[in-house]
């Protein structure tokens, strides 16, 4: 799951800059789910990875249709999100 068994251990460092990569964005998202979990009602961390994902989404949905309120041409916007090459 972590993909400790693919990562390769030269030094002691590697390893606890390995780990640092992993538990930094599991403790955010954890700080997170303790500060909103009453008012989101998040229960784990899939629950908040899932609240956040609908969000970023959300936020998406609303800039695409910011520019199409604008007149921005599809291409523009998807040279603005940085979806396609």
């Amino acid at each position: 799951m972590l993909g400790l068994d693919e990562y390769q251990v030269e030094s002691l460092t590697s390893i606890k800059h390995f780990w640092r990569m992993v538990f930094m964005p599991y403790t955010l998202l954890e700080l997170l789910k303790v500060s909103n979990k009453k008012s989101l009602k998040l229960e784990n961390l899939g629950d908040t990875i899932g609240y956040f994902h609908k969000q970023y989404l959300v936020s998406i949905a609303k800039f695409a249709y910011n520019c199409a309120v604008e007149g921005v041409s599809v291409d523009a916007v998807i040279t603005k999100l940085v979806i396609a090459e």
